[in-house]
Order: structure tokens, then sequence, then C-alpha cells
């Protein structure tokens, strides 16, 4: 949910529909905003990892004890961004403003947003590359901080 608080997708699913509100807080929930949320089913089943399509292209991978959230290109074992417990909250708490600079890159207003999550991962958005990159960053000896070529 947009308030952060986390459902099981058919839980979340049935909430929007039938009040269009969070079951918890009542927070205005949409549709669109259920595309960034991802949890556990709500069976008490052990399950060594979840796997959620996001985008055309993407999965969003979640282990049981939700110890290790990742997203990734659907096919690829390289291309992927982890996140820990904290970075996932932290990334969760800058959407709208990461939905907002997406939204200006696709409508050709002028964008550069690199926000950091945690650890040396930082999310960016600019008009040069159509699309959230989520990479992690380095300081080089001359303490400049530059992307890595692949997330790892």
């Amino acid at each position: 949910m947009p308030c952060h608080h986390v459902f099981c997708e058919a839980c979340a699913t049935c909430f929007v529909r039938e009040t269009n509100m969070c079951a918890m807080c009542r927070a205005t929930a949409t549709y669109a905003s259920l595309l960034v949320t991802w949890s556990l089913s709500c069976s008490n089943t052990a399950m060594a990892m979840n796997t959620y399509s996001f985008a055309a292209d993407r999965v969003v991978l979640v282990k049981d004890n939700l110890s290790e959230i990742s997203i990734r290109e659907q096919g690829s074992e390289v291309k992927r961004a982890f996140f820990t417990p904290a970075r996932w909250a932290e990334f969760r708490r800058q959407l709208k403003e990461i939905d907002k600079a997406a939204q200006n890159a696709r409508d050709d207003k002028p964008v550069l947003m690199r926000v950091h999550y945690g650890s040396g991962w930082y999310v960016s958005v600019n008009n040069q590359v159509p699309c959230i990159d989520l990479r992690r960053w380095y300081l080089t000896k001359t303490n400049q901080v530059c992307p890595t070529k692949v997330s790892e």
C-alpha cells in the first residue's frame, strides 16, 4: 500500500477493489499503488523464495523471512538490485519522489535525480536513459562517486 502497510496480494487487491483504502489506516489506495507493493503469501506455508512480476521484464524476489528482497531482469542473474529490509523501507519511502521524477522524464521535462537508499545503493532518474536505475555506486581513490557498470 502507498501508506507502507503490507498485505498479501489477494487481500490488498480486495481492499482496493471494495473500498479504495488501506484496511489499517484508511489511506487512499489505487490499483496503481499496488504495483509497488509486494509481500509474502497470506498462508503460513514456508517457501524459500516468492516471485512477483513487475513491469514488462522485471521480477521481484522475496525470501520467506524478508531477509532479502531483489529486483532483477527476467531471465538474468547478473542485473539485480538487492535490498535488506532497511534498504527496502527507505526505497519505498522515496517512491513518490521516484514516481514524480520518472513521470517528468516521460514528459520530457528536465530531471536529474539520484537518491541514496543505503550501503552505496542509489536510485537514479534522468532524461538520458528513460528508466529508473537501481545501482550500487562506489568512491574512487580521488573521492569521486561513480556507478558500477552493472547492478551487483
